[in-house]
């Protein structure tokens, strides 16, 4: 049995033991991955490509499954080679890329420029190495500030095996001049004889010949004498023939291609006026094409013509020469950086005997570029050859400079005489490159001398490796491996940020950093890449432990259990445990997966980041999870950035701890009731607290502390010491964070007697009830639905929890809500990826079943039909930013409406309605990014092209006092209703906005609702008259004795209900409105009170009542925490106040300024690229909804205004008198 199906086994078998059940959950702030923009370039095999191109290449593979908007593809069979730094001994090795990430921007980047001139944009997580004292470390983008100095490649390595890049240079040129249908090729005699051929063949004939010998490209290179090029006309005669140069003169050749892409035209005329350059010039091209000419007319530069069309063709074909004289538009052949080194420097050369220039006064070598391209492209190829230069960028022409006597000792010499003269009189006196030969050392911990040190006390901070180097007193034995052949040390010169839809990540495993851009780019693990919290610890727990690891490709992908949803099997004192593990993500657009997760779980692990403390987004988590009586225990997570970021003592370390305990203790606290709070509190000595690192792959506790012997100074030397893999072994993540949860979080039988009160308010003591209060798997079942995963083969599949009774294949079942029962087709078990079919389930377990196509995340399913649903799932934000979608095609409409109705089914916080002036779809969700990554989804997934309108702010309606009693009056004047308005008490409002009272359905219990609502402060009599409520709005009868109201109050109910869904104002939802109806004159016939009367009276009656009140416009508030800098406080404050922002609160934690502030939703598009500009990207900020407030007076006719125009209606709302007549 493999080990696969073993595991498999063992889950299976601990299904009926509830006491051995853990469902749990983790819960984290997610950043937002570390990565690179699209355009980066990447060096692979030898070659720079961007990239997104180099994702297009592999997107066809199959994709590593993940839930997280991020798209994952495993390429270690394709043999990517890059280059990577070796920390530990300063030098530049090859190094494999096994994976290729691409994830949707959901911030701005971050665009890093050094000194010399290069250029990258990352993610603000993403790290660089960065030279600091005597020593290198990693700082984040975020962190990166001007003056930093960057670690990059000075030399970029070369294969061993020459031969093989000779081989491959050749197989190109043939693979190229075959590929193009006008070439023609002449073997030598003995070629022909051996393959069977005469006269000429084409490129298909010859690509044929290889397949057929299973011969390389390369090697019918030398068997080639000539090639030719077929005139376009039809039947038209060979152009004059090119001989191929031989591999001895390939060095000339390419020397004389440089010269023509600087001193060529379009038809690779070559004009210069240096006879030496024209007649080295003429000899190589007369080896190629038999033929030359020059031209020298009057008063003009002489030109060198190379007499072959095919040669001109032959230069397009092969190196992409331009075919139009454009300076602009001229690139670097791309196969010249992975060239033989000798072909490589002789097109370097070429092109500088062009147009290099030697300059005394700068002490440097420069060529001048119009097109930037070119000048971008030939900065990096001269790494190949050990020379770091500085291109300087201006607007149409960017200057390449090439300084210092190390970089002047390895460029590629002029072949003319003088220049050569000039460039070695340079090179003699040239000393060294105070941009590229910088040394990343403190001039405060460098010995002072008399000859020097004085110097160098006023001079600057940074002197050069040179002169430090003639300062006999400098020991240098301590400091990193500089100087070195490979690495040369830059200063940042310019933080920008950059918007991006997509970015890009590689995995290289080892040394984990690549080459990009000529720079060095820390890369991350898979575990690390996106999923920074939750996925982290999911990849850990159950990759590494025993369930999902099932094969050794798996093993090694290194990311198994990306589903939202996996099982597992963990050994604990001599037994074995199933734990069912729900991922949770930490963005605040996505705050209902959250939600509706906490459902399915009865404990959950927090994750607090060691540096950042507790987050906005982790506090939204804590309080849910209480809501549902779901118990927490805390990780404290990349603990080694205390040491490697702040540099804390053990002392400091511990305080920090306890900081972030006692803070998350606080809001426990707050949020239970007085007789759990010491039960549920955290505490280390008890052991339901743990900190490590899940990047490393450690944990340790105090229990696991006293078991092993392992002390607290020991994880610190660790730590110190940087030897975390040594500490993996030691203290192994799994075991202590699983064990925890085994001793720590409770198993169905103690959690639903709990839970069970709280999220189901059925009779406790019904047959349902008691089953569910006990986990007894012969009652009635009891089944709530958190998660609809839409399945390519199977359709959609209910995920959730089965709190009592069993779940059979083929029975059928009652959603709630739907007339008619449904089969359960399939019933499984979730394993990572994969859903295993098993016959039946019990309670207490995590259930997916297939064939409930009625039900939605937060349906309740049973057996019973008479069932009592569950609590709704109520989330802690309204849907905030709307879009409006269309199909492209009309034919895509029936399918776009099916997609909505399953994205909706699948994301309740999604709202989609129908436009009834435009018929477009509108789609409300938690956020910008929660509508991109659902549109992403409509077209990637589901195939739907669509458009999509900007976000636009979602609004709602309210009153600021009371009006009314408001008369309404029927189209035939038969009937009348008075209607006042007053504001809902805020405690109401909260209290439905907590899901504490039920909106939008059948009041069950009036005398219940009526308790409550007295408890909350309303009046006794309203409270026992309440006949709807909608939302957050109240609809009340305080009329007395009125014949014919019964009959009439469901329509009067619907008129309220629309009037709720699309206020006076702007045709937006109310909310916090409070309606009482107090009189009513009805027509004694029913013919006359049917709704085509009754709704529009009752209608206007709200209307104006709302508008004698008062009606204001509210808009949601988000609450913005912002962490900066103390010196950058002022401008991060400034764009907040700029944005109608209001700073609440102002903490001083360490180095960072702590801004707690809120701000309008409306004024937060764009926040993200301009807090970081205003902050120079040194900002660490994040969001949470924060409800709803009055859009201020003087603003509010404007924004109603835009908002009726934009939907069609006129651009000033109705007074009362329009709903009186």
């Amino acid at each position: 049995m493999g080990r696969k199906e073993e595991n498999i086994k063992k889950a299976q078998s601990l299904l009926h033991q509830k006491e051995r059940i853990r469902n749990i959950g983790t819960a984290a702030h997610i950043d937002h991955g570390k990565c690179v923009s699209h355009e980066t370039r990447i060096l692979v095999n030898g070659r720079w490509i961007r990239a997104d191109e180099l994702w297009a290449r592999f997107e066809h593979k199959r994709p590593v499954p993940n839930e997280y908007g991020a798209d994952v593809r495993d390429v270690r069979s394709e043999s990517l080679w890059t280059q990577s730094l070796d920390l530990s001994s300063g030098k530049i090795q090859f190094a494999q890329l096994t994976h290729i990430w691409r994830l949707r921007a959901d911030a701005p980047l971050v665009e890093v420029e050094s000194r010399d001139g290069r250029r990258i944009r990352t993610t603000m997580e993403h790290p660089f190495v960065v030279a600091e004292g005597n020593g290198l470390e990693y700082r984040d983008a975020r962190q990166l500030q001007k003056g930093h100095v960057l670690v990059v490649p000075r030399r970029l390595i070369s294969r061993d095996d020459q031969e093989e890049d000779w081989l491959g240079l050749e197989g190109i040129m043939i693979q190229r001049l075959a590929s193009d249908p006008r070439f023609r090729f002449r073997l030598s005699p003995e070629a022909q004889e051996r393959l069977g051929v005469v006269g000429l063949i084409d490129g298909k004939q010859l690509l044929g010949l290889a397949r057929l010998f299973r011969m390389s490209l390369a090697s019918f290179y030398p068997l080639i004498e000539w090639v030719t090029v077929r005139t376009a006309r039809r039947g038209g005669l060979p152009s004059r023939r090119v001989w191929l140069p031989k591999r001895g003169e390939l060095e000339s050749f390419f020397w004389l291609v440089g010269l023509l892409y600087g001193d060529g035209d379009a038809h690779a005329r070559l004009h210069t006026k240096d006879e030496v350059l024209l007649e080295r010039a003429r000899k190589v091209l007369h080896r190629l094409t038999r033929r030359t000419s020059f031209s020298r007319p009057s008063a003009r530069v002489p030109f060198l013509n190379p007499g072959s069309s095919s040669f001109v063709r032959l230069l397009r074909v092969v190196f992409g020469y331009p075919s139009q004289h454009n300076a602009w538009s001229i690139r670097l052949p791309d196969f010249l950086h992975s060239s033989p080194v000798p072909v490589a420097a002789a097109f370097v050369q070429g092109y500088f005997d062009a147009d290099g220039t030697v300059e005394k006064a700068r002490s440097a070598v420069s060529c001048t570029f119009v097109s930037e391209e070119f000048s971008d492209e030939l900065q990096l190829l001269l790494l190949r050859f050990g020379v770091r230069s500085i291109l300087l960028r201006r607007k149409g022409r960017n200057t390449l400079y090439i300084s210092g006597r190390r970089n002047l000792a390895r460029v590629p010499r002029f072949s003319d005489p003088e220049k050569a003269a000039l460039q070695r009189e340079l090179e003699g006196r040239s000393s060294t490159s105070y941009v590229v030969d910088l040394l990343p050392v403190d001039r405060n911990g460098l010995a002072p001398n008399d000859r020097k040190g004085r110097f160098y006390a006023t001079a600057g901070p940074r002197p050069s490796a040179q002169s430090l180097l003639t300062m006999a007193e400098v020991r240098l034995s301590a400091a990193i491996p500089f100087p070195n052949d490979d690495l040369a040390c830059v200063e940042v010169k310019a933080i920008r940020t950059a918007a991006a839809e997509w970015v890009y990540d590689f995995s290289v495993p080892g040394p984990q950093n690549f080459v990009a851009e000529g720079l060095f780019v820390h890369n991350t693990t898979l575990s690390d890449s996106l999923i920074a919290g939750a996925g982290m610890i999911s990849e850990e727990l159950a990759g590494q432990q025993l369930f999902m690891d099932y094969d050794e490709q798996e093993q090694a992908r290194g990311i198994t259990i990306n589903a939202a949803i996996a099982s597992m099997v963990h050994d604990y004192e001599g037994g074995q445990y199933l734990i069912n593990l729900i991922d949770t993500p930490g963005h605040v657009d996505f705050g209902g997966d959250v939600t509706r997760a906490m459902r399915a779980i009865d404990g959950v692990i927090i994750l607090v980041d060691a540096v950042e403390g507790v987050m906005p987004q982790t506090e939204t988590v804590i309080r849910q999870a209480l809501k549902e009586r779901v118990r927490p225990a805390l990780f404290i997570n990349k603990v080694d950035r205390l040491i490697n970021e702040l540099k804390v003592t053990p002392e400091q370390m511990q305080q920090r701890f306890v900081k972030i305990i006692t803070d998350v203790n606080a809001r426990i606290r707050k949020m239970l009731p007085d007789e759990m709070k010491d039960e549920w509190s955290l505490n280390v000595e008890a052991g339901n607290v743990a900190f490590g690192s899940a990047f490393h792959k450690w944990a340790i506790s105090v229990p696991y502390m006293k078991k092993s012997g392992i002390k607290f100074s020991d994880i610190y030397e660790y730590l110190q010491k940087g030897q975390q893999k040594e500490l993996s072994k030691r203290a192994p993540l799994h075991q202590i964070v699983l064990d925890m949860v085994i001793k720590h979080l409770p198993n169905p039988l103690v959690a639903q007697k709990t839970r069970i009160p709280i999220i189901w308010k059925g009779d406790l003591e019904s047959p349902v009830g008691k089953a569910m209060m006990t986990v007894d798997e012969s009652g009635p079942v009891g089944f709530m639905v958190t998660k609809i995963i839409v399945d390519p083969q199977a359709g959609e599949v209910a995920a959730g929890r089965l709190f009592s009774g069993k779940i059979r294949r083929g029975q059928e079942l009652w959603v709630s809500g739907m007339p008619k029962p449904q089969r359960a087709q399939m019933v499984a078990m979730i394993v990572g990826p994969d859903r295993i079919p098993v016959e039946e389930i019990d309670a207490g377990n995590v259930v997916a079943v297939v064939g409930l196509k009625d039900a939605i995340a937060g349906s309740t399913v049973s057996d019973d039909k008479e069932m009592q649903p569950f609590e709704k799932i109520v989330h802690y934000s309204d849907p905030v930013v709307t879009v409006a979608i269309e199909a492209k095609s009309t034919q895509d409409l029936p399918k776009l409406v099916d997609v909505l109705r399953t994205i909706a089914k699948a994301d309740p916080s999604i709202e989609v309605e129908i436009n009834q002036e435009t018929g477009e779809h509108l789609m409300s969700g938690m956020g910008e990014l929660h509508l991109e990554i659902t549109q992403y989804r409509i077209v990637n997934e589901h195939k739907v092209p669509i458009t999509a309108s900007p976000p636009i702010v979602v609004y709602r309606e309210g009153v600021a006092g009371k009006g009314g009693p408001f008369e309404g009056k029927s189209p035939n004047k038969h009937n009348r209703f008075y209607m006042e308005v007053e504001p809902l008490e805020p405690s109401v409002v909260k209290a439905i906005q907590a899901g504490e009272i039920a909106a939008g359905q059948r009041i069950k219990d009036s005398k219940v609702l009526a308790k409550k609502l007295e408890e909350l402060g309303m009046d006794r009599d309203e409270a026992k008259n309440v006949v709807w409520i909608q939302d957050t709005n109240m609809l009340i009868d305080a009329t007395k004795g009125i014949q014919y109201l019964h009959e009439t109050m469901e329509l009067i109910k619907e008129a309220f209900i629309e009037a709720m869904n699309r206020g006076p104002l702007a045709a937006e939802k109310c909310m916090g409105v409070k309606v009482l109806l107090v009189d009513a004159k009805l027509h004694e016939d029913s013919v006359h009170r049917g709704p085509a009367q009754v709704i529009p009276a009752a209608r206007s009656a709200i209307y104006g009542a709302m508008c004698q009140g008062g009606r204001i416009l509210l808009e949601p508030i988000t609450k913005v925490f912002i962490n900066v800098p103390q010196d950058v406080m002022g401008s991060a404050i400034g764009d907040i106040q700029g944005r109608r922002g209001v700073i609440e609160d102002i903490n001083q934690e360490g180095e960072l300024t702590v801004i707690q502030s809120k701000a309008p939703v409306a004024e937060m598009f764009g926040f993200a690229t301009a807090i970081r500009s205003a902050t120079q990207g040194r900002v660490l900020w994040s969001t949470e909804n924060s409800g709803f407030e009055p859009v201020p007076p003087t603003l509010q006719p404007e924004v109603v205004r835009s908002i009726r125009t934009r939907k069609g209606l006129t651009p000033e709302p109705y007074d009362e008198a329009y709903y009186a007549a």
